[in-house]
């Protein structure tokens, strides 16, 4: 059943969600919930996909009972859009990255993509034998036999020459993505945001080079990607999170970061900065006169993982699950975090910030557990 309007935000959340909305009022073609749909990709990139595909998106819509507080009228969601691991799925990488509970605080739109495998009939992304049904529970992943069919993204890796790519436009997919939360779930065109984990973090670096049009802004988390040819269509807000054991981002976090304060007009490319965050494991510093965020966050002893997000079984090939240490960044609540103070505004002056860390280029307290009192 549709929704009769936009569902609320939380103005503890992405407050950058103050932009009135046309008189007419906007209702969304999904109330508060949990969906499985299939979209139609519009267009075609540089990537030279096949448009008119159909692909499958998991979107979940806020419970407006779940919000930190209640919205001024007029006002739209913020969006999110998650890119899952190579031989993954939405559901696990959602569970693990804990996006949905998130998502449903902050009062955003999450919209959860699949990839693509070598055997195209594996729609789903899930492994061999597991249903729709068992594989949505979020704990199930591709294991080495299942590799046939393990799910990844046309990000500009060396894996792109596999031929089970050439019909595939994974930036006309984000782009189609966009448009439907914009003009179906009521979303605010320039609050949408992207994040990712490991393949899925280089298919949000690749999102944010070639599809900055839609987007406000991203965090890359283990996405190791030589961006090279990276030239956006406009400055957004770019977060990059690294492990110093992951041998994929390593190579390129600190370039790609280099390539960032350019494009965001920091001063001398990002060789000024700040320290924002620090803990026995974690330093994250920030370019310092950016058109907006740029910073680059480096865990130690972490290799390809959320930081601050601990898996609930090994990963293969792999039979011993290694906890990480508990001075990890919560990565993923970093980002958000740092998203909403983005676009804080005087029309709420009461708006407070208490936590254990401060961005010291603002007066700004980052809030450190804005979800916890209702999970």
């Amino acid at each position: 059943q549709n929704a009769t309007m936009a569902p609320p935000i939380s103005r503890a959340g992405f407050l950058a969600c103050l932009v009135p909305v046309a008189a007419a009022v906007c209702n969304p073609a999904h109330g508060p919930g949990r969906y499985l749909l299939n979209l139609t990709v519009v267009g075609s990139t540089s990537q030279g996909g096949v448009s008119n595909q159909t692909r499958p998106l998991v979107l979940n819509v806020p419970d407006p009972n779940r919000l930190l507080s209640s919205p001024r009228e007029g006002l739209r969601n913020a969006g999110v859009i998650g890119f899952h691991g190579w031989h993954s799925n939405p559901w696990y990488y959602d569970k693990l990255a804990n996006l949905t509970n998130l998502t449903e605080h902050y009062g955003a739109v999450l919209a959860l993509p699949f990839g693509t495998g070598p055997n195209h009939a594996a729609y789903y992304c899930c492994p061999k034998n597991v249903t729709v049904e068992e594989c949505s529970s979020g704990d199930y992943l591709e294991y080495l036999d299942d590799l046939d069919q393990a799910c990844g993204w046309k990000n500009g890796d060396n894996a792109d020459a596999q031929p089970y790519f050439d019909d595939i436009d994974d930036i006309a997919y984000t782009k189609t993505i966009a448009k439907f939360l914009t003009e179906e779930m009521c979303v605010d065109a320039d609050k949408i945001f992207a994040t990712g984990l490991s393949d899925g973090g280089a298919m949000t670096a690749r999102a944010a080079c070639d599809a900055a049009d839609v987007l406000a802004g991203v965090a890359s988390m283990s996405g190791g990607l030589a961006l090279k040819d990276c030239v956006p269509a406009k400055p957004i807000a770019y977060l990059e999170f690294c492990g110093t054991l992951d041998a994929a981002c390593n190579v390129s976090s600190y370039s790609t970061y280099s390539l960032w304060a350019e494009a965001n007009e920091c001063d001398e490319k990002g060789a000024k900065y700040h320290l924002t965050y620090e803990s026995a494991t974690t330093r994250c510093r920030a370019a310092e006169s950016c058109s907006t965020l740029t910073e680059q966050c480096m865990i130690a002893g972490l290799g390809d993982d959320i930081p601050g997000h601990d898996r609930s079984a090994p990963l293969p090939p792999s039979t011993i699950n290694i906890l990480q240490a508990a001075s990890n960044v919560d990565s993923v609540k970093y980002a958000f975090d740092k998203w909403s103070a983005l676009f804080q505004s005087d029309q709420w002056p009461d708006m407070t910030f208490p936590g254990s860390f401060v961005d010291s280029s603002s007066t700004v307290m980052i809030k450190e557990n804005v979800a916890s009192s209702s999970s």
